[in-house]
């Protein structure tokens, strides 16, 4: 058989995918990049703990709270409380593609 082929796991399922404009967005710094990497490759579902992000690599929570402030300010995060009878059950992470502003040269503003 001719033509390319592929020596590792199917993209698909194991790989994920960042769109270009949101990699290039300078207006988020690079922890918050890594942090939009990292939810981005889980599965509609995965249950995000703050605990689970800051002591899994070593980041201070008051850093990762920055990034998820900036994830949220510029669109690509919005989060919601969950509650029943007052008490609080849990927490929505939903993750946005915003609108990424851009000059006419193509580069984003900051």
């Amino acid at each position: 058989m001719s033509g390319i082929r592929k020596g590792y796991d199917d993209p698909e399922k194991h790989w994920t995918k960042l769109r270009n404009e949101w990699t290039r967005d300078d207006r988020i710094d690079w922890g918050a990049l890594g942090l939009l990497a990292h939810l981005t490759s889980h599965q509609d579902g995965f249950d995000v703990a703050l605990d689970r992000l800051t002591n899994g690599r070593s980041s201070k929570r008051h850093r990762v709270m920055g990034w998820i402030a900036e994830l949220e300010k510029f669109g690509y995060l919005e989060r919601e409380t969950i509650r029943s009878k007052g008490q609080i059950k849990g927490t929505t992470w939903r993750l946005l593609s915003p609108e990424i502003p851009s000059n006419a040269d193509g580069q984003h503003t900051n």
